[in-house]
């Protein structure tokens, strides 16, 4: 889909995907759109998949290649961008919390934030595909859609809903028809094809990120945060709280503990003043 809509076509093929087309669909990526590489690349390594598959396959050959060859010293390289510490510090946590936004658009931003920070991390695309059968009495039950088209083992996550934004951001934007499979949140409502739900959470999604980011600002946190620094920050406050790595992985709903070990490479600033003074304390 992603690729489709960028060759404003439903028809792609082998033939079209060249070295020269690729180093195109990067600098849409991040100079046009102004979007990180490590995104991008996630779609470009399925697409170098697609590529194997169908040169084993024998459904195009190898002279279409257009990804590079370590042997023929060729071709386009996925490029990855350099990894950044996307998690706020307790102090700054406060700061937008108790912050007062500026519109309706920043504060519809930080109120879905937050509810993602303490819906154990909770990405926007698991966000907009909760229904209210997923709540019970004070709990919040659900399965990652990463995780539910990948793992072996489906993993149910629970969320206690002990916090007083949760319930008023479900109040405030929810539907107010709570049938039991009728979404939380009104976002795919009415669209019945996977690509209408892609376009109308994406869309979401980068709304809310932009509105976040202007709102960050306006408290002189100049950062480039987006929705998915709450996943982040929620790991990063965990640690810091003490919590145990597979305790921080259950949370998020990691199946692989090197996934978790990821997000939390970086000790927080006080945590390395107290490792410091203890260092120096005999």
């Amino acid at each position: 889909n992603y690729f489709m809509r960028y060759n404003k076509s439903d028809n792609l093929n082998f033939h079209n995907v060249t070295t020269k087309w690729l180093e195109k669909i990067e600098r849409h990526h991040t100079n046009t759109l102004g979007l990180s590489k490590g995104g991008l690349a996630v779609y470009l390594r399925d697409l170098r998949t697609i590529f194997n598959m169908a040169i084993a396959e024998t459904v195009t050959g190898k002279e279409t290649y257009p990804f590079y060859s370590k042997s023929l010293n060729k071709g386009y390289k996925i490029q990855e961008s350099e990894k950044k510490y996307k998690a706020f510090k307790k102090e700054e946590l406060r700061l937008l919390l108790d912050g007062i936004p500026s519109n309706e658009s920043q504060q519809e931003a930080k109120d879905f934030w937050f509810f993602s920070f303490f819906c154990n991390g909770m990405n926007t695309n698991d966000l907009v595909r909760l229904k209210y059968k997923n709540i019970d009495g004070n709990v919040l039950r659900f399965v990652r859609g990463k995780t539910s088209k990948t793992a072996s083992i489906i993993k149910e996550i629970e969320v206690e809903l002990n916090f007083e934004h949760c319930h008023e951001v479900i109040n405030k934007y929810g539907n107010k028809d709570k049938s039991p499979n009728n979404y939380i949140f009104p976002v795919l409502n009415g669209l019945a094809t996977d690509l209408e739900k892609l376009k109308a959470k994406e869309t979401f999604n980068q709304r809310l990120s932009k509105n976040f980011k202007r709102y960050a600002k306006s408290l002189g946190l100049e950062v480039e945060a987006t929705m998915y620094w709450a996943r982040h920050s929620l790991a990063s406050q965990l640690k810091n709280e003490g919590a145990l790595t597979f305790e921080i992985m259950e949370a998020l709903g990691h199946t692989d503990f090197k996934t978790t070990q990821k997000y939390l490479d970086r000790i927080s600033e006080e945590k390395r003043k107290r490792i410091a003074k203890a260092a120096s304390n005999f």
